[in-house]
């Protein structure tokens, strides 16, 4: 009857309601509860789902009503739960037509009919429902044993209500399956080493980028950079950090423009650390970047080519050492062999005060040898025989060398003005080794003060920030500027006349070095004078 049936409308549209309004906890629940309500709807006693696969021509038991899980005796353990179409017997009907199938005399004879396995429930009617995605059968859903027989109205209510529900449990899917690819990425945004940020690129005028905003950054980020999310998100770059280098910027807007994806390194200059950086574009206007730090690699890049250049350097020295030290030596060898040869001569020939005379030659040129061995010793040593180092006053290590050096003003009977500074700080070094400095130093500034009426040296000193450098100043000789980088060099005497033999500058220059300092010499040139500069580390580091 029209009452009978607006019954059934107002009891499909409240399921409906029912389903919607389900709290479930996840879509199999929910699925489980439709199921329950299509038995219900259609006044029947029991029901079932089964999946469909049509490209595998399969189908697999997914749920059964409650009541029907309570009245079955089936062997779950011997009762296959994926079934080949083909031998599915009515329960594929649905699928095989297309469309629902009514049977309400399910004892009559059909050709699909496969038979009960033992402990089935007994069905006596059977409707069938394929639930539809995009054209293809995903599913059937069946109910059975209804008390009066199943009509079209049943067929077309169950598979209306199915319709409806099934649509809102594949969204409820897909929610859930993006609820899922979301938690898995934000896992994977958590819980990765690498840092990670979103941002937003800002733009002048004219189109040139002039800054970005921090929209979203992961755990790592704050780790790699120490910039806290809080404090930092939905704020600009220029905000954040004032002196970044502008470079950073115009990358960044290269790829939030164009999407082309960058990789490099840079230094920044406000965190002091080294980054590599991959950027990409995941939208116009905006740009991601993946980074890790990369400072310690650097630091160790760093040293591995200061170590190369150091071993070229000293690679050029130790050419230059040898070439010196072989042209140097052998002067004097030439020298003792030729006046042994005259020595010989004189003998043979009774002139013995020509031999006194040659061989004086010779002692003179062996002692040059000596000499020159000696300085040699002495420069080997320098960086393998140290004394513990010590922090001392360097102040009074430069009176203990003027001390020094006065006696020898004195022989050379010559008045010399000595300026020294005041408040000289504290260094850290091998003492010993850096008093051997000073008084290379005083000594080649008397040594050069040529006719120099009224003889000055000055010795003084300025702070910088990781090192003290000192001077040691004289009115002498001065230096060609062309000569200076000479200076430094074994056996390099820029006046012949001078005493020694060119070993003290290079001992001085390899002692400093083997301090961390530096050394060079200042002259404006001939007759005015030069200023010879060194530095000593402020860090406590070994000589």
């Amino acid at each position: 009857t029209a009452e009978n049936e607006q019954r059934k409308e107002e009891a499909r549209l409240q399921s409906l309601v029912e389903i919607a309004e389900y709290p479930y906890q996840s879509t199999e629940e929910l699925l489980r509860f439709t199921l329950e309500r299509a038995v219900a709807v259609t006044e029947s006693e029991v029901g079932y789902i089964l999946d469909v696969d049509e490209q595998a021509q399969q189908l697999k038991i997914h749920l059964v009503s409650s009541r029907a899980a309570e009245q079955s005796k089936l062997d779950s353990a011997a009762y296959p739960q994926v079934v080949p179409l083909a031998e599915s017997g009515l329960r594929a009907e649905a699928v095989r037509q297309r469309k629902a199938v009514i049977i309400n005399d399910y004892r009559a004879a059909h050709p699909q009919k496969k038979g009960y396995p033992p402990g089935h429930i007994e069905i006596h009617r059977f409707l069938s429902v394929p639930v539809f995605e995009n054209d293809q059968i995903v599913a059937v859903v069946s109910v059975a044993n209804k008390a009066e027989p199943y009509t079209e109205n049943d067929a077309r209510q169950l598979s209306l209500m199915l319709d409806s529900a099934w649509k809102m449990i594949t969204r409820q899917r897909l929610a859930d399956a993006l609820q899922q690819s979301e938690e898995r990425y934000r896992s994977l945004f958590e819980q990765m080493s690498e840092g990670f940020a979103l941002h937003e690129m800002i733009w002048d005028e004219s189109g040139r980028p002039i800054d970005y905003r921090f929209l979203e950054v992961n755990p790592a980020f704050e780790q790699l950079t120490g910039l806290q999310a809080s404090q930092i998100l939905n704020r600009t770059v220029r905000e954040i950090l004032p002196d970044l280098d502008q470079i950073w910027i115009e990358r960044y807007g290269k790829v939030a423009a164009t999407g082309k994806v960058i990789v490099f390194e840079e230094n920044s200059t406000p965190l002091d650390r080294w980054y590599e950086v991959h950027a990409f574009s995941p939208k116009k206007g905006f740009f991601a970047t993946i980074f890790n730090d990369v400072t310690e690699r650097k630091r160790w890049e760093n040293e591995r080519n200061r170590l190369i250049q150091d071993l070229q350097h000293k690679n050029t020295e130790l050419s230059q050492f040898t070439y010196t030290v072989s042209h140097d030596l052998k002067s004097p060898l030439i020298t003792i062999l030729g006046f042994l040869t005259f020595v010989e001569q004189s003998l043979d020939a009774g002139e013995l005060a020509q031999a006194k005379a040659d061989l004086q030659r010779v002692r003179f040129a062996a002692e040059k040898m000596q000499a020159l061995l000696e300085g040699l010793l002495e420069l080997s040593r320098i960086g393998r025989a140290i004394n513990p180092p010590s922090e001392f006053a360097f102040g009074e290590l430069i009176l203990e060398a003027v001390q020094m050096l006065l006696g020898k003003v004195q022989q050379q009977l010559i008045s010399v003005e000595f300026e020294i500074a005041k408040d000289f700080p504290k260094v850290y070094g091998d003492r010993q080794r850096l008093l051997q400095v000073v008084q290379n130093l005083l000594d080649n500034a008397l040594k050069y003060m040529g006719d120099q009426p009224a003889p000055r040296i000055q010795i003084g000193w300025q702070d910088a920030p990781m090192e003290v450098q000192i001077y040691v100043r004289d009115n002498g000789i001065g230096i060609n500027p062309s000569h200076q980088e000479k200076v430094f060099g074994l056996f390099e005497k820029l006046d012949p006349r001078a005493e020694g033999y060119g070993v003290g500058l290079a001992l001085v220059k390899r002692i400093i070095e083997v301090h961390g300092g530096r050394i060079w010499v200042e002259s404006q040139g001939l007759g005015k004078g030069c200023t010879f500069w060194f530095t000593i580390p402020k860090r406590r580091s070994a000589p």
